[in-house]
C-alpha cells in the first residue's frame, strides 16, 4: 500500500514538473510574440511619420524617421542567398520553420514594381505566408516605407466582410549587393479578381466554362461592394469641401496626360478638354464631401475572392498612406475607390467582356456597395480614375513594352485616347 502511494506521488511530481515546463514554454512563446508585435508597432509608427503626405512633417524629420526604421530592423541575410534569407527571417521572427523547397518565387504578381514576392507553403503545399522584398527600402517615398505606413493605418481597423492582410514580421537584408526591406504578410486565400477576369476573356464567349464562371464572378463583385463599403465606413470624418491636395493631384495628372496624348494626336482638341476639366473642378469645389479612409489603388488585382468560403481579402496598402494626415485622419472621398473599381471593370470591357457580362458585374458591385455617389462626385472621380489609368498605361508602355503589348494594353490606351476626345461621355459606362 505504501509502495503504491510512493509511485502515485512520483507520478504526480513528474506530471507537475512537465506541466510547469509546458506553462513556461507557453509563457516564453507569448513573450516572444509580444516582443515581435511590439517591434512591428515601433517600425510601423516610424513609417507613419516618414511617409509621403500632402502636408505635415518636414522632409528632414522624415529622413530621421527612416533612419530610425533602418536601425530598428535586423539584417537576416544568410550566405548571400534569397531563399535561405527568407528561411532565416521567418525562423528568427515568428518561429516558423520553413524548408527552402517550400519557398516559391511569385515575383510575377508584383506587376511593374520590380519588387520580389515569395509564397511560403507548408508540407501539404498549402500557402501560409507571403514574404515581400522591397528594393531601395530606405528611400524617401519608396514603396517599403509607404507600404509599412499603410499597414499602420489598417492595423487599427476591423472589418467583418473584408479581410485585411496583416504584417507578421519586418526586417532587412542585402543579397548580391542589393539592399532589401523584408515584410512577412498573412496569406490571402482565393483567386485574384483580375485573374478571374483574364480567365473569363481566355474562354470562348459561348462556352459552357465561361457560362459557369460568370455567376461566381458576379458573387465576387457583390462581395467586393459590401466589403469595400464597410472599409469606407470604418473611419468617417465630418463633411467638408474637397481637400486642396486632391485638386492639385488631379490638375497635375491632367496636365501630364494631356501633354503626352497631344503628341499622339495632333487633332486632339486640348482647349475643349481643358475647359471641361476646369468646369468640373469648379463644380466639385462647391460640394461638401464625407472624408473616408480609402484604399487609393482599388483595381481588381488588389482583391482576392475565395468562392468556397465567400471570403474577400484586400491587398497592398502603399497608396493608402498618402491619403490620410499625420494623425491618421482621412482626407479623401470613398467615391474615388468606388469609381476606380468601376474603371478597372471598364478596362476589361475594352479587352473583350460582353455588354451583358459588364452590366452584370457592375450591377452586382453597386448592389453590394448599397449606394452610389452623387452625380458631380461620379463625374469628378470618374475623370480622376481615368487619368490614373492613363498614367499607368503610359508608364507600362514606356518601361514594359513587351508586357504592354501581350496584355492588349495598347488597345485600352487607344480606346482611352478616343474617350478623352469626348470627356462628357466618360460616365456612360460607369453608372
Amino acid at each position: 500500500m505504501i509502495a503504491i502511494k510512493e509511485i502515485s506521488v512520483k507520478k504526480l511530481g513528474i506530471t507537475f514538473f512537465f506541466a510547469c515546463l509546458v506553462i513556461f514554454g507557453i509563457y516564453k512563446f507569448d513573450i516572444f510574440f509580444d516582443k515581435n508585435k511590439t517591434h512591428i508597432n515601433k517600425v510601423l509608427t516610424c513609417a507613419s511619420q516618414a511617409r509621403p503626405t500632402p502636408s505635415g512633417v518636414k522632409q528632414a524629420s522624415k529622413q530621421d524617421y527612416i533612419k530610425s526604421i533602418e536601425n530598428l530592423l535586423v539584417d537576416y541575410t544568410i550566405d548571400n542567398d534569397i531563399k535561405k534569407t527568407v528561411k532565416n527571417f521567418l525562423q528568427k521572427t515568428i518561429k516558423e520553420t520553413v524548408n527552402v523547397s517550400n519557398i516559391y518565387d511569385h515575383s510575377g504578381s508584383a506587376g511593374f514594381s520590380g519588387d520580389l514576392i515569395f509564397f511560403i507553403k507548408d508540407n501539404l503545399e498549402k500557402p501560409i505566408l507571403v514574404v515581400k522584398f522591397f528594393r531601395k527600402p530606405f528611400d524617401l517615398g519608396g514603396n517599403f516605407i509607404k507600404e509599412l505606413a499603410g499597414y499602420q493605418v489598417t492595423s487599427k481597423m476591423n472589418t467583418k466582410n473584408l479581410q485585411l492582410v496583416s504584417a507578421k514580421a519586418i526586417g532587412k537584408c542585402n543579397v548580391s549587393g542589393q539592399d532589401y526591406g523584408l515584410l512577412a504578410l498573412s496569406f490571402a486565400s482565393g483567386s485574384n479578381m483580375k485573374d478571374l477576369m483574364f480567365k473569363t476573356l481566355s474562354m470562348s464567349k459561348d462556352s459552357h466554362e465561361r457560362a459557369v464562371l460568370i455567376p461566381i464572378i458576379q458573387k465576387a463583385f457583390e462581395k467586393l461592394g459590401t466589403g469595400i463599403s464597410e472599409f469606407h465606413q470604418a473611419h468617417i470624418e465630418k463633411k467638408a469641401y474637397l481637400y486642396p491636395a486632391i485638386i492639385e493631384t488631379a490638375r497635375s495628372d491632367f496636365d501630364f496626360v494631356i501633354k503626352q496624348f497631344a503628341k499622339r494626336n495632333s487633332n486632339l482638341n486640348i482647349q475643349k478638354i481643358r475647359s471641361y476639366f476646369e468646369d468640373l473642378v469648379k463644380r466639385i469645389k462647391k460640394v461638401k464631401i464625407t472624408r473616408n479612409i480609402i484604399h487609393g489603388d482599388a483595381h481588381l488585382g488588389n482583391f482576392m475572392y475565395a468562392k468556397d468560403t465567400k471570403a474577400l481579402s484586400m491587398l497592398d496598402f502603399d497608396s493608402l498612406c498618402s491619403l490620410v494626415d499625420q494623425t491618421g485622419t482621412p482626407l479623401w472621398s470613398a467615391s474615388f475607390d468606388f469609381m476606380y473599381i468601376l474603371e478597372s471593370l471598364v478596362t476589361f470591357k475594352k479587352r473583350g467582356l460582353t455588354e451583358k457580362e459588364f452590366t452584370t458585374f457592375k450591377k452586382a458591385f453597386i448592389k453590394g456597395y448599397g449606394n452610389t455617389p452623387t452625380e458631380v462626385k461620379q463625374e469628378f472621380f470618374c475623370f480622376m480614375s481615368r487619368l490614373k489609368t492613363m498614367l499607368w498605361l503610359l508608364d507600362a508602355e514606356k518601361n514594359f513594352p513587351e508586357m504592354f503589348k501581350n496584355n492588349k494594353l495598347n488597345i485600352v490606351l487607344e480606346s482611352c485616347l478616343t474617350d478623352l476626345q469626348n470627356p462628357k461621355g466618360l460616365l456612360k459606362d460607369f453608372i
